[in-house]
């Protein structure tokens, strides 16, 4: 049976708990841990430096980290503060969470889409026009 890698051993989160024994853990899946709590650890470790580590580190931060790890589950994304990448304006732009549902198909993005460059070919124009 091969082990588990570090991703798979933060996934499961059994680490967190109680009666974990962070020995059965390899020196990979020790600083996976570290990386994914950014735990500091020394450049020159062996593994029962790295076991006593996270027994001050973790195991002491248990009951905060499972808090961290369940808040950070139920997060939802957004896209607030996202740009498109040709027009540079807001993808949200005009557009409540709740109106959200109202412009799902393909047509209406494709619309939306169209109206924005518009205003910008529109305002690109004019503004080039002026200076000609």
């Amino acid at each position: 049976m091969s082990r588990l890698t570090a991703a798979q051993v933060i996934a499961l989160g059994e680490y967190l708990d109680a009666d974990f024994d962070p020995s059965t853990l390899t020196v990979a899946q020790l600083l996976g841990v570290f990386g994914y709590h950014n735990v500091n650890y020394p450049s020159q470790y062996t593994k029962p430096k790295l076991v006593q580590l996270f027994k001050d580190e973790i195991k002491v931060n248990a009951n905060k980290l499972r808090r961290q790890r369940i808040k950070k589950e139920n997060s939802q994304a957004s896209d607030d503060g996202i740009t498109d990448g040709l027009t540079g304006l807001p993808i949200n732009e005009g557009k409540k969470a709740s109106d959200l549902h109202l412009f799902t198909g393909s047509w209406a993005n494709a619309k939306i889409r169209t109206a924005r460059y518009e205003k910008i070919f529109t305002t690109f124009i004019t503004s080039t026009s002026a200076t000609d």
